[in-house]
């Protein structure tokens, strides 16, 4: 087989224009990739951030257990009930929370111990107290604590 020349003005090297084309596309279609995955990261870094910062505060949640058992340990049952969420007072009257209190036995002191988020946005926590009576004896209780239009006690509510 005979090889011929190329015509005049033709280089006999192969021009790399193609190859030169696909690597440009190649590297364009890995730099949006990148910039799309960067922006969708920090779009939601940012808004977990918010939601950290703006959203519910756990510390919220404890404080209203704490002004409940506060109450409770005065003997203010009124008071402890107005902290009761809706569905608690609903199921229980005021006179009854009463002889609850009095049948499961007042707490002379009590300590917040772990709180958490029971939902993820935030609405629901659990906190737990370990409750003192009066002859020294200790109990864990374990608060519902529901965010309505504040955070109200709810569930097991001592007894």
């Amino acid at each position: 087989m005979t090889a011929y020349p190329p015509p005049p003005g033709v280089s006999d090297r192969v021009r790399p224009a193609a190859h030169t084309a696909g690597l440009a596309v190649g590297v364009v279609l890995v730099a949006v990739a990148a910039t799309v995955a960067a922006v969708t990261f920090g779009l939601v870094a940012f808004g977990f951030v918010v939601w950290w910062k703006l959203g519910p505060d756990i510390g919220d949640a404890a404080a209203a257990a704490g002004r409940y058992l506060d109450r409770v340990e005065a003997g203010d049952d009124a008071g402890a009930y107005r902290l009761l969420c809706d569905t608690a007072r609903g199921q229980v009257t005021p006179q009854a929370f009463t002889s609850m209190v009095g049948e499961a036995g007042r707490p002379a002191a009590y300590v917040l111990g772990n709180r958490f988020f029971a939902d993820e946005a935030g609405h629901y926590a659990r906190v737990d107290a370990e409750l003192t009576d009066r002859s020294g004896v200790t109990r864990t209780l374990e608060l519902t604590v529901v965010l309505s239009d504040e955070w109200r006690v709810c569930g097991d509510t001592l007894i």
